[in-house]
């Protein structure tokens, strides 16, 4: 579903029509994803260069760039002190948070997050999902939280969208 929204995949038939838009890719810019394998979105030699990266392809400056970056990585409660580690050298929770910082960064509308929650542990889970609340409340994003979960995202959600067999079966 992320995918599709983001315009990484085409949809096999019919068309998205997604936030009043009617096509995906370029036209949703200003939409962030996060995978559920966070490290697939990592690449560069530390923290910092990772997070720097969208806003530069933006065409942010090396200097606004950065200040992006570091006040991202504040938003998302990352230690100031591993920035010019290797992405590579982190915890699975650390990962996390250095592909989230590196979305909102770029400053996205709409956040998705593709099964967030997989693999943590209850204690990850409280912690993650109660930054997910913070950051919706602090930047009035949009989330939209893909999971199979449905404790998780009760926990947060103001509203659930049901999908089964690519039909929408429920709306709470």
């Amino acid at each position: 579903m992320a995918c599709l929204i983001k315009g990484l995949l085409k949809p096999s038939e019919g068309k998205i029509k997604f936030a009043g838009r009617k096509d995906s890719g370029k036209n949703f810019c200003k939409v962030g994803v996060v995978f559920q394998n966070s490290e697939n979105q990592l690449f560069e030699e530390n923290v910092l260069k990772d997070v720097m990266f969208g806003p530069k392809n933006l065409g942010f400056n090396e200097n606004d760039a950065k200040i992006k970056a570091i006040a991202s990585l504040k938003d998302v409660g990352f230690d100031q002190e591993k920035i010019y580690e290797s992405p590579f050298e982190l915890s699975g929770g650390e990962k996390k948070l250095v592909a989230i910082a590196g979305i909102l960064a770029m400053e996205p509308e709409i956040l998705i997050f593709d099964e967030p929650t997989a693999g943590l542990d209850i204690f990850a889970k409280y912690v993650f999902l109660k930054l997910l609340f913070n950051l919706h409340q602090e930047k009035n994003n949009t989330i939209i939280f893909i999971s199979h979960s449905y404790q998780d995202i009760e926990l947060i959600a103001n509203r659930i969208l049901t999908i089964e067999n690519k039909k929408i079966i429920e709306i709470a």
